[in-house]
């Protein structure tokens, strides 16, 4: 039997997730606020298997399977084979055409990759950036005051690197459009236990969560 080799030919689609719902504002009104940060999405599909090369015979792999990482996710490959002396390509699945008298081998190999709103999607994802920044910095005080006092415009202000400026070590989440800090944090203390003369002291870092400490 002979062996056919194939590449594919893909189709990859950007877009937006722009990480929206609808609440009531105090007056009622239907508007529509951030819960999570806008992000770039791409789904990338198999449009279909074209054929590279065909051998007259059955053809050995390079190597035993393996698991494969790029860009396009995890793959698991039946083993390698050359396509050239340069060239090494990992071979996802191996079928038996009895109807072609063949080896069908289905490569990892890229031959097209058609590319959809990719630009309209990075130019959108722009725009929802500076809206979200704006949203998240006018929600907390701290964070208006501080761009207004350094005369910072909000929409050109990342929120995320605002924020550790004005509150290190601490975290937020976004509840109704709005950035909230959490309640949970790290802080130092310096602890000492022992008589003194008897123990020497000893810092400690302690971090606080929702046990209550006291000085020993």
């Amino acid at each position: 039997m002979k062996t056919i080799i194939q590449g594919k030919n893909l189709k990859t689609t950007y877009g937006i997730d722009y990480k929206w719902k609808t609440i009531k504002n105090d007056k009622g009104d239907d508007v529509t606020v951030y819960i999570g940060k806008p992000k770039l999405t791409k789904k990338t599909e198999l449009i279909e298997w074209e054929t590279i090369a065909e051998v007259d015979e059955k053809i050995e792999y390079n190597s035993s399977p393996i698991f494969n990482i790029n860009s396009y996710g995890f793959t698991i490959s039946v083993g390698k084979i050359n396509l050239s002396e340069d060239e090494v390509v990992n071979v996802e699945e191996k079928i038996t055409r009895v109807d072609l008298g063949a080896y069908v081998l289905h490569t990892d190999k890229v031959l097209h990759e058609e590319i959809v709103l990719k630009e309209d999607s990075e130019e959108t994802l722009v725009c929802q950036i500076k809206a979200f920044n704006k949203m998240m910095i006018e929600s907390n005080e701290k964070l208006s005051s501080y761009c207004k006092l350094h005369k910072l415009n909000p929409e050109e202000t990342d929120v995320d690197e605002l924020f550790k400026l004005v509150y290190p070590n601490k975290t937020y989440s976004i509840r109704d459009g709005k950035l909230e800090l959490n309640e949970v944090f790290s802080k130092e203390y310096d602890c000492a236990w022992g008589t003194i003369g008897a123990y020497a002291a000893l810092d400690a870092t302690v971090t606080l969560n929702t046990v209550k400490t006291r000085s020993l």
